[in-house]
């Protein structure tokens, strides 16, 4: 079923002048936008029937388990565990989807099964021209338009594929046939609008100069070595932030502070270990209640009732983008305040926002009691809340505020008793340094190709 469209893009009216200069030229040359449905555009594809269980499955690849296995979570490009290749069915190139929970989807550019709750989708070939197969610039822009399509759906409106293949979605078409061409230069010119983003974020947090001071470089040592048990975080590793990064395309400037906060809260999560002091540095434990106030939000809105175009992130239990599961527009006399941790009490999910935010239900606002708060502060804190929750199991009806003041932290502290920020604040400095030199370098190579392409005059 084919419909006409009046809106266009990814973005509507919040595109770049450069995205809306290449949406207008399409226009001019005769393009437009039609609603396709997406039962007509993609071939549905049902998990493995295996012999194998999530929970008996390693969560790191091994010799004989190497596949990657997706399920219903929404980190880690929805791959939890791996498991081995002999009877599985083997995707590649092609969009996983969640039948569960917040419906995340995922562009799969590797080798994959589906174990379980989730399903793939592949682009029918009939509407290439030769039957050739769908790029993968291309299958980043369907992504996109899906991942908004689906935010609609949660564990009480689930994302079977009997529901969603009657959803419509809008694509470029140009003399009646889709516009694969403009798909890919739409995704070449967003991804070299987003290292420019990066480049200028690297700039006024100081970190284009990666080189570590000394007191990081002490602050590193402190933890040396260490190795974190973590029962909540599976299939977390150091290099999971950069991975994460490395397999998605972010379609809004936004998402790169959401990005940036989440990955030094899990990197610095797997660096700190909550034990006696190491190298000199002293420790001694506050009930979170001493830290901060904990408070319900002002209003809380359904997801169901929403539309996600808005101005404000609206923050809910997801475990990705930090909480931060789309932008609305509501009164603003609702919004919780800026530079406040939120939490997820069914979830222990726990993520610092930077901005003004809305919330959904089970959710709690933690606002810091000994000063300003800011990202080195929150996302140290983060580090060592989440390890005093890694004990607790996940739908935990005890996460109410009673229980929330009472849970203890470990954190650094001066001769006189008090915390030590200035440790917590290089300790994080450090991470950052650590790790943003490979994101840099990685989409420093993706602009120089994007360049020679665009400035080529290729498509």
């Amino acid at each position: 079923m084919l419909k006409n469209s009046t809106q266009g893009g990814t973005e509507g009216n919040a595109l770049s002048p450069r995205l809306a200069k290449l949406e207008n030229d399409f226009k001019q040359n005769g393009g437009a936008w039609r609603e396709f449905k997406l039962g007509e555009l993609f071939e549905h594809i049902k998990p493995t029937k295996h012999a194998y269980a999530k929970g008996n499955l390693p969560t790191e690849p091994s010799a004989e388990c190497d596949l990657p296995a997706i399920t219903c979570t929404s980190v880690n490009q929805g791959i939890a565990c791996y498991m081995p290749r002999g009877g599985a069915k083997i995707l590649k190139n092609v969009i996983s989807v969640a039948a569960n929970g917040d419906a995340p989807a995922f562009y799969q550019p590797h080798e994959f099964a589906i174990l379980q709750d989730a399903y793939a989708l592949r682009f029918r070939s009939e509407f290439m021209q030769d039957g050739a197969e769908l790029s993968s610039l291309c299958y980043l822009y369907l992504t996109s338009l899906l991942q908004k399509i689906l935010q609609k759906y949660n564990w009480n409106n689930k994302s079977g594929w009997a529901k969603v293949s009657k959803e419509f979605i809008t694509l470029p078409v140009l003399n009646e046939q889709i516009a694969f061409d403009f798909m890919e230069s739409y995704i070449k010119e967003l991804e070299a609008e987003r290292l420019q983003e990066l480049e200028a974020y690297l700039k006024v947090t100081g970190l284009d100069d990666y080189t570590l001071t000394q007191k990081e470089k002490e602050a590193l040592k402190a933890f040396e070595n260490l190795s974190i048990p973590n029962e909540r975080v599976i299939g977390i590793s150091h290099e999971m932030p950069i991975k994460a990064l490395q397999d998605s395309t972010l379609t809004d400037s936004r998402e790169w502070q959401s990005f940036a906060n989440t990955a030094l809260s899990t990197l610095a999560q797997k660096e700190l270990e909550s034990s006696s002091a190491k190298e000199g540095i002293e420790w001694r434990e506050f009930k979170l209640g001493e830290l901060f106030e904990v408070s319900t939000p002002k209003k809380k809105f359904n997801a169901n009732e929403l539309r996600f175009n808005g101005k404000y992130p609206y923050v809910a239990r997801g475990d990705s983008n930090n909480g931060i599961r789309g932008y609305i527009d509501k009164d603003e006399a609702f919004l919780n305040e800026a530079n406040t941790i939120s939490f997820g009490q069914d979830t222990a999910t726990i993520f610092y926002q930077t901005s003004p935010y809305f919330t959904g239900d089970k959710i709690k606002i933690f606002t810091f009691k000994k000063g300003n708060l800011d990202r080195y502060k929150a996302n140290f804190l983060i580090a060592v809340m989440k390890r005093a929750f890694s004990s607790f199991s996940w739908g935990s009806s005890s996460f109410n505020v009673g229980v929330l003041k009472n849970v203890c932290v470990l954190l650094p502290i001066l001769n006189s008793g008090t915390i030590n920020f200035t440790f917590m604040e290089t300790f994080i400095k450090a991470i950052e340094k650590q790790h943003i030199e490979k994101i840099y370098a990685f989409w420093e190579t993706k602009l120089k190709a994007y360049d020679a392409v665009i400035n080529g005059g290729g498509g």
